[in-house]
């Protein structure tokens, strides 16, 4: 990922790469966050912890760049 503070589209692309989600998914349960050039907010990854896409570990891990 780029520069200090990741930006949403990092980290979708990070999550893409590891293939833990599908796109359709993915694309579904970030739609509140058009902004993909903003930086990561806490609310969104953990949303996809709720939606049981992703646990915390692996957000963890794809918030740390690694898929």
């Amino acid at each position: 990922m780029s520069g200090s503070t990741p930006t949403i589209a990092d980290f979708l692309e990070t999550v893409r790469k590891s293939g833990l989600v599908d796109d359709a998914r993915l694309e579904e349960a970030t739609a509140a966050w058009p902004d993909r050039s903003a930086p990561l907010p806490d609310e969104l990854v953990q949303s996809l912890i709720d939606a049981e896409l992703l646990t915390k570990w692996q957000t963890d891990q794809l918030r740390k760049g690694r898929h």
